[in-house]
């Protein structure tokens, strides 16, 4: 469950308010970080270069199981921004597939612009990232990425085997019959089944 803090949530309840999405990219190299506000946005030891319509997240999807939720982000080459279509073609030779994603809220004060707080929109994997070149020569990159709930239909490497268990915890010995529990033929009543022959 989100919480936002009540600073934050008063704001909101008056409606005036200002938010920029973020998006930060967690590669071998290091961390992406892009914004849809106006220059370079420092939070949490992370760095966010925007201009505005750099970044589009297409809106997230909810839903009340535990499905993997697709979302496709598009980051635009701003020059005026630093942020050339070369930088963005960095991002296509990273090792990308499978590493993590974050989109943040991040909620300001309309009057001061300080920082109210921010929070955690969709944490998922980057799955493909692709190139588009408009005809006015633009450059978009466009990032199919996929939710964090892919995990709960991952299967595990751990055994119930006694074996394993005793990697985890040694001496526990709950589990020293799990391999035979499967194979042991019980019997009900006073006397064992008698063989028929055929």
């Amino acid at each position: 469950m989100r919480t936002i803090d009540a600073a934050t949530l008063a704001v909101l309840d008056a409606g005036a308010y200002a938010e920029r999405d973020m998006i930060l990219f967690d590669f071998p190299s290091g961390y992406y970080g892009f914004w849809t506000g106006e220059g370079v946005f420092n939070w949490n030891s992370f760095t966010f270069v925007g201009s505005g319509s750099v970044l589009t997240v297409v809106q997230i999807e909810e839903r009340d199981d535990l499905g993997s939720v697709p979302l496709e982000i598009r980051l635009r080459a701003l020059p005026e921004a630093g942020l050339t279509d070369d930088v963005l073609a960095t991002i296509e030779v990273e090792q990308y597939h499978q590493r993590p994603v974050s989109i943040y809220k991040a909620y300001f004060h309309p009057l001061t612009a300080a920082l109210l707080s921010v929070n955690p929109r969709y944490r998922g994997y980057v799955d493909q990232i692709e190139h588009e070149e408009g005809a006015d020569g633009s450059y978009v990159l466009v990032g199919r990425i996929e939710s964090r709930s892919l995990d709960h239909s991952r299967t595990g490497y751990r055994l119930r085997s006694d074996a394993d268990q005793q990697l985890i915890a040694p001496g526990d010995t709950g589990l020293r019959y799990a391999g035979l529990a499967g194979k042991q033929q019980i019997w009900w009543g006073t006397h064992p089944p008698k063989k028929i022959n055929s």
